[in-house]
């Protein structure tokens, strides 16, 4: 599993925060 990949999917940030948070800022600032 990539960071890229959890990246371009939105739905992957809601599945996996944790990881998307370490790689991607702004998809935490879309679950907040």
């Amino acid at each position: 599993m990539k960071i890229s990949k959890f990246k371009a999917t939105p739905v992957a940030m809601h599945d996996q925060p944790l990881l998307t948070a370490q790689g991607s800022t702004s998809h935490t600032e879309y679950e907040r």
